[in-house]
């Protein structure tokens, strides 16, 4: 059987296929026929809708869009819009979290790339200059502290500090990926 979206699966994220094929589906038990051409594309990674001058059509591809919209791109659970390294896409927090500390991650271990927030690697940093995400997840031991007259203590990470925390920081980033690749078959499962 040919596939009702006429999509190729490459072009589409693997969690957002079911959902294609469930509205194609939809349309053709309604109608009695599939879709001619693709329903749904993306642009910059978010769904839009294809269809013209069928109004059916269009409402299943509307409904598909907004369904889209709804469903994290990579595990399938409802997700949101986020803009994540200058490009929109559609995660749960779940997914988005991890993904996005795995970025700031790589970024503060490499010397040259800044972060989407616009923080460069230097000889110190600064706790309020560090990403959340990391902040977050830096052990208190290794955070060094200064007295600063008239403002009082100021936590701040070395180069030091941080190339001692590269290969924790790295496990880490793994861990988070493997936690969130768990979860996520187990909501395909669930939702199967």
């Amino acid at each position: 059987m040919e596939h009702p979206n006429k999509v190729a699966p490459s072009n589409v994220p693997t969690a957002w296929q079911r959902v294609l094929d469930t509205y194609a589906l939809k349309y053709q038990r309604a109608t009695g026929k599939a879709f001619e051409k693709p329903f749904v594309a993306l642009m910059n990674g978010l769904p839009f809708s294809t269809v013209e001058r069928d109004t059916v059509a269009e409402g299943f591809a509307r409904k598909t869009v907004t369904a889209l919209l709804h469903t994290c791109q990579q595990c399938g659970r409802s997700g949101r819009r986020r803009r994540h390294t200058r490009r929109y896409t559609v995660m749960c927090a779940a997914c988005f979290s991890a993904r996005a500390l795995r970025a700031d991650i790589a970024a503060l271990l490499d010397d040259d790339a800044p972060t989407e927030a616009g923080f460069r690697p230097e000889v110190a940093w600064h706790e309020h200059e560090l990403p959340p995400r990391i902040r977050g997840v830096i052990p208190s031991q290794i955070w060094r502290q200064t007295d600063i007259p008239g403002v009082g203590p100021v936590r701040y990470l070395g180069k030091a500090d941080v190339q001692a925390l590269a290969v924790w920081l790295t496990k880490l980033a793994c861990l988070v990926d493997e936690e969130t690749a768990t979860a996520g078959s187990e909501a395909k499962v669930g939702a199967g």
